[in-house]
């Protein structure tokens, strides 16, 4: 669709930095009306009819256009499309809720490909940015046959770094998987860092789109190297004479060296991989933990992507998480993020962001794969453990166990932490973990500029912002969230954490749109700015002038359509003729293994 028009670009900020708009007015200098309608709409009308003493319009009742009358209009979750095509203007002295394409932001596969294609313009023209791979696990989008086939690189050759790490320490290193496991690494890590480069855009020609034809691997795999992929035993060979010494000595050389080659390779993510090579699957549209699965082995895998139409992301899995608790759970930062102007980008962060805790202690054990209640940390999971009920959700009286506020978790984890060198968690957050937050943010909104395209206008949107935390407190961006979860059925903490945050949301996108906003007069586009006017929303990006609305609505209608029907045939030369060319790419990547009849083991 066309982007909208209204006011001028630069009008957007709706903040006093510009010329000419005045500055000291309370938020509450006019009077305020409000309309709320989906998700989350009880929790928007206790805050803004008792707190700030709005009045809430009635059905037949439409926002005012005098100039002293303000109105919030808030619309949540699905009916955002239905009530754009109603009101697809902002009125004077109003502000909605919602940008008409922000769910770019949401959508999994999205967002993958904008941070690709970002990331890689940014480093190609613009000079140094935080690099994709700092901050964002390797993914793969399926729908495409050769992310597929990029997939089954990165696969193959994970599972090989694993087992050199499980072999390292190994006095009969002869009798593991050590020697295979270096033989593919050998063979196929090039060729994986060139399809992984192609379809991430950052050799400038090859792509997930690009004419490519695969390379014919499969039918090199020998016993052994079948045995590294799918988890199987090592054949028996125990150092019989002086020459096999030697080459136990040879091996574990070549081991370490593959090691340290691991760490230097910042594609490879070493921070994220262990000894076991786990991957996740996403569908690319769905959240609250819903089409989130986690596999230790290929086929499953595999077989669970065919039978979704090949309609998933699949992300590596962060081995090595922080563990919190004396029984050692795995954890999330879920952060709020606040546009209130997508392009030029004016975005914010809360500076209080809450932990989101497993119920149940981390573990690799087979039975423990398929377990939600220790691999996914969603609270809308998590509560069904903790909360069980058939009713409609009420708040509770206590705190959730699985929820953790910051300061909670700071002290929690202390110094506990890998290259603390006695240095405390807060400090590391401080020093190290926020600035990275904030730098994934910035980097996932503009990446996104494109397809939400120009705005009238007084438009915010608030987001759900996933972060995993590593050994060493990386934070690692999993997924944004369009509607998150509001917490209404939370405990006291989180509840007045929440009510506190969207309370004071709204008292900024009002201060905004009347221009009442004590801006700093000069500030770099990057920033962590405390705001007069703002509350605990600090300023986290202020673009001021505009990206080119001609220039993105053309970058769009060049983009192909993410679906089954446009990618058969597409990027892969040679296959095209295929009636199924993601089976075509398994046959040529696996050869003799492709039906992979047998079940694979961890």
């Amino acid at each position: 669709g066309d982007d909208e028009t209204g006011e001028s670009p630069l009008s957007v900020l709706g903040v006093s930095a510009l010329p000419g708009l005045r500055t000291g007015a309370s938020a509450h200098a006019r009077s305020l009306t409000f309309e709320v309608q989906g998700y989350g709409a009880g929790l928007l009308r206790r805050i803004l009819r008792d707190r700030l003493q709005g009045r809430e319009l009635s059905g037949d009742q439409r926002p005012s256009e005098e100039p002293q009358a303000m109105c919030l209009v808030w619309v949540g979750g699905a009916g955002r499309r239905a009530h754009h095509v109603a009101a697809p203007t902002v009125q004077p002295g109003g502000v909605v809720s919602y940008f008409f394409r922000g769910g770019a932001l949401g959508s999994k596969r999205s967002l993958l490909h904008n941070l690709r294609e970002h990331s890689a313009s940014r480093s190609r023209y613009q000079g140094p940015t935080a690099p994709l791979a700092s901050f964002f696990p390797r993914s793969y989008d399926l729908m495409y046959p050769r992310e597929l086939y990029a997939f089954l690189l990165d696969y193959v050759v994970t599972r090989a770094e694993a087992a050199v790490q499980r072999c390292a320490s190994s006095k009969e290193i002869l009798s593991t998987h050590a020697p295979a496991a270096i033989a593919l690494l050998e063979r196929l890590a090039p060729l994986q860092r060139s399809e992984f480069k192609a379809v991430s855009g950052e050799d400038r020609v090859g792509s997930s789109r690009s004419a490519w034809s695969p390379e014919n691997v499969g039918g090199e795999f020998s016993a052994e190297e079948w045995a590294v992929i799918t988890g199987g035993p090592a054949k028996p060979r125990p150092c019989e004479s002086e020459s096999d010494g030697a080459l136990a000595i040879a091996v574990h050389m070549e081991v370490a060296a593959r090691m340290r080659e691991q760490r230097s390779e910042p594609h490879r993510q070493f921070a994220l991989n262990g000894d076991r090579g786990f991957w996740i699957a996403k569908d690319p549209m769905e959240n609250c933990g819903r089409g989130i699965r986690v596999f230790a082995d290929l086929e499953p895998l595999y077989q669970y992507a065919q039978s979704r139409a090949w309609n998933v992301v699949v992300q590596k899995y962060l081995e090595k998480p922080l563990l919190v608790g004396p029984d050692r759970r795995k954890c999330d930062i879920r952060q709020w993020v606040l546009i209130t102007s997508w392009n030029p980008a004016v975005v914010w962060v809360w500076t209080q962001p809450y932990l989101r805790v497993a119920t149940r202690p981390f573990s690799f054990a087979a039975a423990s794969i398929k377990d939600p209640y220790v691999h996914l940390t969603n609270r809308t999971v998590q509560k069904k453990l903790d909360t069980p009920t058939s009713g409609p959700p009420m708040p509770r009286d206590d705190d959730e166990p699985s929820v953790w506020m910051l300061e909670k978790f700071l002290d929690d984890v202390g110094a506990d932490f890998e290259g603390s060198g006695g240095l405390l968690a807060s400090a590391r957050w401080a020093e190290h973990t926020w600035p990275r937050i904030l730098e994934a943010v910035r980097a996932c909104v503009r990446s996104t500029q494109t397809d939400v395209g120009q705005h009238s206008a007084g438009r915010f949107e608030l987001f759900g912002f996933d972060f995993l935390l590593d050994e060493a407190l990386n934070p690692w961006f999993l997924e944004a969230n369009g509607s998150p979860d509001l917490c209404e059925d939370a405990g006291p903490s989180l509840r007045r954490l929440t009510e506190d945050a969207v309370q004071e949301m709204c008292e900024l996108v009002l201060r905004l749109r009347e221009g009442s906003v004590d801006m700093p007069a000069i500030s770099p586009p990057e920033c962590d700015l405390v705001v007069s006017g703002a509350g605990r929303w600090n300023l986290c990006l202020r673009e001021v002038v505009p990206r080119d609305a001609v220039e993105m609505r053309c970058k769009r209608a060049l983009r192909p359509v993410f679906s089954k029907a446009a990618t058969v045939g597409a990027g892969s030369r040679g296959l095209s003729a295929c009636a199924d060319p993601h089976r075509e790419v398994a046959t040529r990547f696996l050869g003799k293994h492709s039906g992979m009849k047998k079940e694979l083991r961890v």
